[in-house]
């Protein structure tokens, strides 16, 4: 029972591990009127959105409507980053006569931080489905070309009208997509025989 219990807690720390995400940043406060006790503490904030920023800008990005996206990241980054586990704080200084630097190492839990994200995404109604890049196999035979190309129309029409956005590996753009879908038919001939008749099929 003992060494049981000692297997779910070790799977459940390393599970934890896991999820856990550490990243260095740095953070800017502004001096205003000699107040470097107020600075720092913006800096220190500002470090905070800056790390939520940096592991999940593209999550946000690839899952908001392109109106709402200034908008939504801005107030997703603020509420977020009190989803940090802990950080440290690596080095702090004045980094001219107006503003005051921080850098910090972070602890992120990401599978909270990810929850939250979606919750807010969809608590004001900004989350959309995520972008795809949609990529066709290059294959050969007429045939086969054919019933790929069939096949790749069949399938980008039925991901757009669940509301999916496609992009085209053939073209640059500075919208972030979450995944690259990449579409290939395979094939594997059978053959049999039916009353003296060979049959041969092609399975696809």
């Amino acid at each position: 029972m003992i060494l049981r219990l000692l297997s779910v807690l070790l799977v459940s720390i390393c599970f934890s591990f896991a999820w856990a995400k550490s990243v260095e940043v740095t953070g800017y406060g502004f001096i205003e009127n000699n107040n470097i006790a107020d600075a720092r503490n913006v800096a220190i904030e500002d470090a905070k959105r800056v790390a939520i920023e940096q592991l999940f800008g593209t999550y946000i990005s690839a899952r908001t409507e392109t109106n709402n996206f200034k908008i939504a990241s801005e107030k997703i980054y603020s509420t977020a980053k009190g989803k940090l586990d802990s950080y440290v704080i690596i080095e702090e200084s004045k980094y001219d006569d107006n503003t005051f630097k921080v850098n910090i190492a972070a602890t992120i839990d990401q599978k909270a931080v990810r929850a939250h994200v979606d919750n807010q995404l969809n608590r004001y109604n900004w989350l959309k489905k995520p972008r795809i890049i949609f990529s066709s196999s290059q294959v050969s035979g007429r045939d086969r070309s054919n019933l790929q190309n069939a096949f790749d129309t069949a399938l980008k029409k039925a991901l757009l009208q669940s509301g999916f956005t496609l992009l085209s590996s053939d073209v640059e753009t500075p919208i972030y997509a979450s995944f690259i879908l990449t579409s290939n038919l395979e094939s594997s001939v059978v053959s049999d025989e039916y009353q003296g008749i060979k049959i041969k099929t092609t399975n696809y």
